[in-house]
This record gives structure tokens, sequence and C-alpha cells, in this order.
């Protein structure tokens, strides 16, 4: 969330240390169950791959996240 452009400061920098302390804490625990992966992408910080309104994955950004989950599916039935 800190890098949603249509967020003001210190919003964004507030929901962004909240969602990243959330995800912390996710991985920790998805680490804790065998079947369970965590989905973690590193994205630079590109406003291209965001929807126009600046606040939900555009089209790309969907594509990217729909082949890395696919990938680990794939990973996980091979």
């Amino acid at each position: 969330m800190h890098l949603f452009p249509t967020l003001p400061q210190p919003l964004r920098w507030y929901l962004g240390t909240q969602a990243k302390r959330f995800n912390r804490e996710l991985e920790a625990y998805t680490e804790t169950i065998s079947d369970c992966n965590f989905l973690k992408m590193d994205l630079d910080n590109d406003p291209s791959l965001m929807a126009t309104d600046g606040f939900h994955p555009g089209p790309e950004l969907q594509k990217l996240w729909g082949k890395y989950i696919a990938d680990i599916i794939n990973d996980r039935l091979a």
C-alpha cells in the first residue's frame, strides 16, 4: 500500500507500514502450514502497473500475478 499513488501522505506511509507488518506475520504463519504458500511478489514502484484509479492493480499486474500463481501451482503439482 506504500506504493499506491492515489493515497495521500501520510496515509500511504501509515497503511503501507501496517500492510508490511501484516504481511510479515502472515508469511511467518504460512511457513507453519505444509500445503500453504505466501505469495510474495517484489515489484518495482511502477505506476503503469496500477489501474487508472491509482489504487487497484491494472491489467498487466493482474497478468503477472496470474502467471506467478500458476507457476507455483504447477511446481506443486509436478
